[in-house]
């Protein structure tokens, strides 16, 4: 019997050391991916695509200096890389860099006002950094919170250059409904023959996924529930722009919006669709616009009131919803169950794995949850004060473009849509995803571009030349 059991924990310790090494290759790269994570990958097609991009990056007006970005993300799968001494540079990262290097070569940064927010979204990156290498102890670790870094500074600082004014924003959202209407295409012709034509450059599978009997069409994107909320997320303002006078600009609204609810619906997927609800109900809080604390208030109040009268916690109701059969809801529960049971494991700077807590829960499919286990309470805490500032941001700008229809709308979509995403982390971790975080970063600039704050000065005018002079002019000497 002894002899027995000793040969099962010597099979059993190999076993688990691969699981474990399986769910850290998981969780940190995500999805489809792992297979081409730390190895170049460069067809032909996507060399072409991102040499004509980067050159388009470097010519067009600044006006247009997001386009390039929108367009690779929509076309390109992730899988597309080239690896240079262990350091992996996936097409938008190398795109970030072209950007940032014309930025830099025009001076455009200069015209930059600093806002809150954008104090907020550097402090979050900067914790979480911390907080992980503090947790992994080792130098992959500065070099996986560094891509990192680069990717929300990079895509961040690029959006806060291109949005100076409204017409920019609008601008920028007029590409989002155009390459909407491009991105249908690909995705009816997936639906239709249940293959994925962007398989021949890597990062997705050749044939589409099924559920339920339901093709699951994904795109260039790495799941198909990341390219259904890609897509929802931004919906809102896409939407806002059938209120604008011009009629060519409303046909691209409305083209654009019904784009969007087909690439949601060929994706099949209920965390979607669910986001479709949620814009729909932050579209309708507009016309209740004046009166959200208390609307807010009563929210946190019925909450807390089912909490106390159901058997199980109030977000025990997320393993409850499946809008098109075959979701995993409860375990989406669990995660978060499990996250506050083992809250003594991580809340300090995060844990090397969570596959012990239970079936499967090495899938962190919740950002939320994922910023507490990679680099602790604190880092979580700044993601979500993010999100908050961003409220409070939409909060203030609405209320100074109320005479325009279309601009109080606009920047009440821009509000929806971080309402959105703040629902779609309860099911989803965007980090491996650059087309994610395209998206949620977008918003955010768009946000603090456009807050009200009459103190912001440009960051232009630091390094003005009567700053430098002041700057060396000799202190005055003590009495």
């Amino acid at each position: 019997m002894s002899a027995g059991l000793d040969l099962a924990s010597s099979l059993a310790t190999p076993l688990t050391s691969s699981l474990w090494a399986l769910a850290d290759d998981y969780v940190r790269e995500g999805f489809g991916t792992r297979e081409f994570f730390n190895q170049t990958t460069v067809h032909p097609i996507g060399l072409a695509v991102l040499g004509s991009l980067s050159l388009a990056t470097l010519l067009v007006t600044r006006r247009f200096l997001l386009l390039p970005l929108l367009m690779l993300a929509c076309v390109v799968p992730q899988g597309q890389r080239v690896v240079v001494a262990s350091l992996d540079f996936n097409f938008i990262r190398i795109m970030l860099l072209v950007g940032i290097a014309r930025v830099f070569m025009r001076a455009e940064w200069v015209h930059i006002r600093p806002k809150a927010l954008d104090k907020i979204v550097a402090a979050w990156v900067v914790i979480g950094a911390i907080g992980n290498i503090m947790q992994v102890g080792a130098f992959s670790a500065v070099v996986f919170r560094l891509g990192l870094a680069f990717d929300i500074l990079g895509i961040y600082f690029m959006c806060r250059v291109a949005f100076r004014d409204w017409k920019d924003v609008d601008r920028a959202t007029t590409c989002l409904a155009l390459m909407a209407c491009v991105s249908f295409l690909f995705f009816a012709v997936e639906k239709s023959t249940g293959r994925n034509m962007f398989a021949i450059m890597g990062g997705v599978p050749a044939f589409t996924g099924m559920r339920e009997g339901k093709l699951r069409t994904q795109g260039p994107f790495v799941h198909a529930i990341l390219a259904g909320c890609f897509w929802a997320v931004l919906l809102p303002m896409v939407a806002s722009k059938v209120l604008r006078k011009d009629r060519w600009q409303r046909i691209i609204g409305i083209m654009g919006s019904l784009a969007i609810l087909s690439i949601v619906l060929f994706c099949a997927s209920s965390t979607p669709l669910i986001v479709l609800g949620c814009n729909g109900l932050g579209c309708l809080m507009y016309f209740f616009r004046r009166h959200m604390r208390l609307i807010r208030w009563g929210a946190f109040l019925g909450l807390f009131s089912l909490h106390l009268y159901m058997k199980q916690p109030v977000w025990h109701l997320i393993a409850r919803i499946d809008v098109v059969g075959g979701s995993t809801g409860y375990h989406r529960y669990k995660l978060i169950q499990s996250s506050i049971d083992n809250f003594q494991e991580w809340w300090m700077c995060g844990i090397p794995s969570t596959a012990h807590w239970g079936y499967f829960m090495f899938d962190v499919t919740n950002q939320y949850v994922l910023e507490g286990v990679r680099s602790g309470f604190m880092a979580m805490l700044a993601f979500i004060w993010v999100i908050v500032y961003a409220f409070k941001h939409v909060g203030e700008t609405w209320p100074g473009v109320q005479r325009n229809k279309y601009l109080c709308l606009l920047s009440w979509a821009l509000g929806v849509s971080v309402y959105s995403h703040m629902n779609v982390f309860l099911a989803v971790s965007i980090s491996h995803s650059g087309q994610s975080l395209l998206a949620i970063l977008f918003v955010l600039a768009g946000i603090s571009a456009m807050a009200p704050d009459r103190s912001a000065q440009p960051v232009g005018h630091l390094f003005s030349r009567a700053s430098l002079a002041r700057a060396r002019r000799p202190l005055p000497q003590a009495a």
